[in-house]
């Protein structure tokens, strides 16, 4: 009489594969944008209130159309970069955020952001403006500059055309916007510390 002291391997019914071998996921392009959005945002919303009320009733809303487009955007170009070289074509899915951004481009600080931001916020008085000053750096690299840069990396985009002329424009503006703002948060620091 033999015994078997084996591991009992129980065969699970078929899983549902992507066609990368992965469990296929069920999001979609609605869920994958406000998780996108979600993340972009990020501490961001802390300040929300500060905000509208240093720009009032009306631009403070208006300010803020403005930015869920710029997000909206930027979170639309992240949602392509889902899969690499071309969306289209299925060849790898990126699982995280990382894997996207070493598959198009290889560097990323949004860690680094978030747990600075904590940390300076916890340790000065003047929360809102330093949160202002760290926004308004971080803004425009790792919200516009890489998701437009991943873009054109995995589209193909190529200098010089109308498309690529389009999302430097966009690129450009965001930076003049970001540059102020970086002035301006600044300025608050100065005037909080001085005054």
């Amino acid at each position: 009489m033999s015994q078997q002291h084996g591991l009992q391997i129980a065969i699970a019914p078929e899983l549902d594969l992507d066609d990368d071998g992965r469990i296929r996921r069920t999001g979609n392009l609605r869920t994958g944008a406000v998780h996108i959005i979600a993340l972009e945002i990020g501490i961001g919303v802390l300040a929300l209130a500060w905000s509208v009320a240093q720009l009032g009733w009306v631009g403070g809303p208006v300010v803020m159309a403005c930015f869920a487009f710029v997000m909206y955007f930027s979170a639309f170009m992240m949602i392509h970069c889902y899969r690499s070289p071309d969306c289209s074509e299925k060849k790898q899915r990126n699982s995280t955020f990382m894997d996207a951004v070493s598959t198009h481009l290889r560097l990323c600080f949004r860690m680094a952001y978030v747990a600075s931001t904590t940390a300076l916020a916890i340790l000065f008085p003047y929360f809102n403006e330093v949160l202002g000053v760290l926004g308004a750096v971080a803004f425009w690299p790792l919200a516009i500059y890489l998701p437009v840069e991943m873009y054109c990396v995995q589209r193909g985009i190529r200098p010089w055309t109308r498309k690529w002329l389009a999302l430097q424009a966009y690129s450009a503006v965001c930076f003049v916007v970001g540059t102020f703002a970086l002035v301006g948060s600044v300025v608050g620091i100065v005037v909080k510390r001085l005054g």
